[in-house]
């Protein structure tokens, strides 16, 4: 199938200011419920191995300071400072900084990046976690999911079935049992999946423990509306206290929503399970918004984690398309990722330069 031909439009990314990219974990549903130990503690050296969002968090650390980056947030003042932005003491952001490591033309001199890592490390944050990622999808120049997708809802920070049952209700508490119980009753009552949860949900048989704002919720299509967990979690969503956030970019938010247009070039990776079905929704929610995006059609393991510092040092390095999109190349994901590339590209290369690229399976 090959790799795209041509570069990403360095020119119009980031036309002589310094690069900005945030890169966001999401929960991890296994490995932040049971966290593997980790002998080293957190000042040890942390390992590629590494599980959960707190051992993501910290492996990517280790892996920019080995780079050159600074952390905190002194250095990444100075470097937003020019952007007209500023670090935010959220409780789940880390500041790396390099002074020039953003050299797209070798005949120009280095430029510095600053890069925000978010994560909900210690299971609070989720509400901050997705304000962060909502701010760097709107004003950062590179933007990097790495999570779940929860079927098609979006990115999220804290767990997806956070369903309790009453210690009386006689209903089991695993969700994936809770939610067989719940078709088989729906269907001997002539009820859907959801009537049956939303009846026990009346009735205080169980509960939902999270808010619906450590959510960023980019659809309401559930991609996989044969699956009863897929269900569970939506109506979970649906339920949660404070309701289901607007989609944010997809239609209709957009419409409704004039202040989230976007008026300047930025590159989005979304390494998510089926990333590239939501691609058409947001497309047509950001239009004409000049915004790249970058996804697998199939499934991608969380342990990706490894390919973000990678893909951060070819942009850097002002590397082709095919250097970019090659670092996650395996059989298990189709054995490729998704380029879509804005609408009226040929336009925006004669006024902006850089060639860019076209959509393409790699």
């Amino acid at each position: 199938m090959g790799h795209p031909h041509g570069t990403p439009p360095y020119a119009a990314l980031a036309a002589g200011t310094p690069l900005e990219c945030v890169i966001a974990l999401g929960h991890d549903d296994e490995g932040d419920r049971n966290p593997p130990a980790d002998p080293a503690g957190a000042g040890g050296t942390p390992t590629w191995d590494a599980q959960g969002t707190a051992g993501r968090h910290r492996a990517l650390v280790a892996a920019l300071r080995d780079r050159g980056y600074a952390v905190g947030p002194t250095a990444a003042a100075r470097v937003l400072d020019a952007l007209g932005r500023a670090p935010v003491a959220d409780g789940c952001s880390t500041y790396l900084t390099h002074p020039d490591a953003f050299r797209p033309a070798p005949s120009e001199p280095g430029r510095p990046v600053v890069v925000r890592l978010v994560a909900n490390i210690d299971g609070r944050q989720g509400v901050a976690a997705a304000s962060a990622l909502l701010d760097g999808l709107h004003s950062a120049t590179v933007c990097m999911y790495l999570g779940h997708l929860r079927f098609g809802l979006g990115a999220d920070f804290e767990p997806a079935l956070p369903v309790t049952v009453a210690a009386d209700s006689g209903l089991p508490a695993a969700p994936a049992r809770l939610v067989r119980r719940a078709a088989r009753d729906g269907r001997q009552r002539g009820e859907r999946l959801e009537e049956t949860l939303d009846r026990w949900l009346a009735d205080g048989l169980i509960h939902i423990e999270r808010a619906g704002a450590s959510r960023v919720v980019l659809s309401y299509r559930n991609l996989v509306p044969s699956s009863a967990t897929a269900r569970l979690t939506h109506w979970v969503a649906r339920r949660a206290p404070g309701g289901l956030p607007a989609p944010v970019f997809a239609e209709p938010a957009a419409e409704a929503s004039p202040g989230l247009a976007l008026d300047r070039h930025r590159l989005w990776v979304l390494l998510t399970c089926r990333a590239t079905a939501l691609f058409p929704a947001l497309r047509r929610g950001l239009a004409p918004a000049p915004v790249w995006l970058i996804g697998p059609p199939d499934t991608v393991s969380l342990g990706e984690w490894r390919t973000l510092p990678w893909i951060l040092d070819a942009l850097c390095a002002g590397g082709p398309w095919a250097e970019v999109l090659s670092v996650l190349d395996a059989r298990a994901y189709g054995g490729r990722l998704v380029l879509d590339a804005p609408p009226d590209l040929d336009a925006r290369i004669a006024t902006e330069g850089g060639d860019g690229g076209r959509r393409a399976y790699c």
